[in-house]
């Protein structure tokens, strides 16, 4: 506006306001700044203007070229280059004239293109009815398709339904079966432990007849403390099928001090944990009473007829979720224990509660006892899922 109305200065003040605002088309600033300078006749800003539009020239289009070549032809008139304003204006008629040129053949090539539009739009009609006729035949066959799809839905649901109910009085079969097999082995564990409750108990009173014989009273009024404590525990444990590994420990140790009470001097005992059943000790769980009878076998039968002091270790350590518990003497080991009493029933019934551990689901139980390979003893191996 201020460069048509020949208000040179304002043009010259905001086109360079402009540029220093954006500088990505740099051809057309420096363009305008040409003619502004070439119009206030300050040649030597216009040649600095000239220079940088040279720089530029494959940034241009059509139209800015010939305006470029419109302040060129002004620069020459103005510095009195006659021959060079004389070359741009035939450079100017000639860019000029294929501008035109171009710009009638892309007039041609439109209208050349509207014709093939109206073309194409006539044949896209004919195409419309007859997609209109093939989408009315789609639509019917849908219908058919749906209510084909409809009807075989009903079916399948039907015949999955029968299937499902024919399953579901299966698994309710097979559940009652298993909560049966449940309740008798249930049955079968807690018949088992019962006949653990007397058998310990008889091998108690045994001790205290001994130490009465031998008149030993204050031996026998500690041995009844101990063996209060060590019934009271199996009465607050007798309801329930596992105890924790806590508590049986606490329960082995009670007992162990009342065998050391029965015979002082014969034997000592060690338990060793590693640091995750340490961790653990109050969580882990295993049967209740399944360590008493091997302990038991160790002081009755092991160390019976030994010149030495007896020592029993009892191991526990935990890998990939079993308890492995090894229980370790310095006895007589298997091979001349007595015949079988009623401390070897006890052993008995500790296998078959192991066999039914097995038989809940829990097969990696195992129970083994060997004799020392390499030294006096016996060795007993207990693997427990927990």
């Amino acid at each position: 506006m201020f460069y048509e109305g020949k208000e040179l200065d304002s043009a010259l003040y905001y086109q360079l306001k402009a540029y220093k605002a954006d500088t990505s088309n740099a051809f057309m600033a420096y363009n305008n700044l040409l003619g502004i300078y070439v119009n206030k006749h300050q040649l030597s800003k216009a040649r600095v203007a000239e220079r940088e539009v040279t720089k530029r020239l494959s940034q241009f289009d059509a139209d800015d070229y010939l305006m470029y070549l419109e302040n060129k032809i002004a620069f020459a008139i103005v510095r009195g280059d006659n021959k060079k304003a004389q070359s741009s204006f035939e450079e100017y008629v000639q860019k000029k004239k294929e501008r035109e040129e171009n710009e009638n053949r892309k007039a041609a090539n439109e209208i050349s293109s509207l014709y093939k539009t109206v073309q194409k739009d006539q044949q896209i009609g004919a195409l419309n009815k007859n997609i209109d006729k093939i989408t009315g035949q789609l639509e019917l066959n849908r219908l058919w398709l749906a209510v084909i799809i409809l009807f075989s839905g009903l079916l399948f649901a039907m015949i999955l339904l029968l299937v499902l109910d024919r399953r579901r009085k299966e698994l309710i079969t097979e559940n009652k079966q298993v909560s049966d097999l449940n309740i008798k082995l249930e049955l079968e564990q807690r018949l088992l432990r019962s006949q653990m409750d007397p058998h310990f108990i008889f091998n108690c009173l045994a001790s205290i007849r001994a130490l009465v014989r031998q008149e030993k009273t204050q031996e026998t009024l500690t041995y009844l403390d101990h063996f209060s404590v060590l019934m009271r525990e199996k009465l607050t444990a007798g309801k329930q099928r596992n105890i924790d590994l806590k508590s049986e420990v606490e329960f082995l140790e009670n007992y162990l001090k009342l065998q050391q009470i029965r015979i002082p001097g014969k034997f000592d005992y060690v338990f060793e944990l590693d640091n995750e059943v340490a961790n653990m000790f109050d969580e882990i769980e295993i049967p209740a009473m399944l360590l008493q009878p091997f302990i038991e076998n160790s002081i009755l039968h092991g160390f019976k007829n030994i010149s030495y002091k007896g020592h029993i270790h009892v191991s526990m350590a935990i890998n990939n979720e079993i308890l492995k518990i090894i229980i370790n003497d310095n006895g007589v080991g298997l091979d001349t224990t007595e015949k079988p009493t009623h401390t070897s029933r006890a052993t008995q019934i500790v296998t078959e509660r192991i066999q039914y551990l097995q038989t809940e689901g829990l097969g990696e139980a195992s129970l083994s006892m060997n004799s020392q390979v390499d030294a006096p003893g016996t060795i007993v191996t207990l693997r427990i899922p927990v």
